[in-house]
């Protein structure tokens, strides 16, 4: 009886040391798993940051490889326009742009002018000129052409009238010119009839009067006034002036 309670006591004592154990190992597996599960995480991180870095690695390397292609916006490229081409004698229709005369003239081209198929004076463009009057036509002598972009050349064309194709155009004269000549006429004419109407005495002189008198001083100061009329309009330029929107044509007397 004595040995099974000594037995027992020693079965007992063995369980607490099993118990103990067993207690030992839980809490040293537990720990265990508390320092290893950072570890292993940390593990696969790295190799998710391994495996991702070549991958961007490469994709930059492949975008920087590949060309940019910039485009610009649209732009028109002309040729350049040969007015040497042009012959002498070409001919295009041109309106003036603005009342023409002495000076500067500006004419806007309503029929372009082509060359072997090639546009070289297209139409709007402007020519750029000089206006010189006679007494009949004002000369226009045009030496530039400017086109639509803003482009300018040099251009030599002379302007003609619509109506008869010949050089100059006609239009009307600027101030009372045909007055001042009826003028100088007319003064002329009562210089002479005033030289008439004295009364003669011997020998064709004239009989002296406060009569003839009086006609002898109107007759020599009207023929004075209708000299010196006469020699001022010959001596003054005449302005010829044709209006602005007249059509006219406009020859070539050589390219740029």
């Amino acid at each position: 009886m004595k040995l099974n309670i000594d037995l027992i006591k020693t079965i007992k004592i063995q369980d607490k040391h099993l118990a103990t154990c067993l207690l030992v190992l839980f809490v040293f597996l537990f720990l265990l798993n508390l320092i290893m599960w950072p570890r292993e995480k940390r593990e696969i991180l790295a190799k998710v940051e391994l495996k991702e870095v070549p991958r961007v690695a490469v994709e930059k390397m492949a975008n920087e490889s590949k060309p940019v292609l910039r485009v610009s916006g649209i732009e028109v490229i002309s040729r350049p326009r040969n007015l040497s081409a042009i012959p002498p004698g070409a001919f295009f229709k041109a309106k003036l742009s603005s009342g023409a005369s002495n000076g500067l003239v500006k004419a806007e081209v309503i029929e372009g002018l082509a060359i072997n198929s090639e546009m070289l004076i297209p139409e709007g463009s402007s020519l750029v000129g000089q206006g010189t009057s006679s007494e009949e036509r004002l000369f226009i002598q045009f030496n530039q052409v400017v086109f639509k972009d803003g482009t300018f050349s040099n251009f030599n064309a002379v302007a003609c009238d619509n109506d008869d194709q010949m050089v100059g155009l006609k239009g009307s004269l600027v101030g009372n010119r045909i007055g001042r000549v009826a003028g100088g006429v007319g003064l002329g004419f009562l210089g002479g009839f005033s030289s008439g109407l004295q009364e003669p005495q011997g020998y064709g002189s004239p009989k002296p009067s406060m009569k003839n008198a009086i006609l002898n001083g109107t007759a020599t100061t009207a023929l004075e006034e209708s000299r010196k009329m006469l020699s001022d309009l010959k001596n003054r330029m005449p302005i010829m002036e044709v209006k602005a929107g007249t059509e006219i044509c406009v020859i070539a007397s050589g390219g740029s």
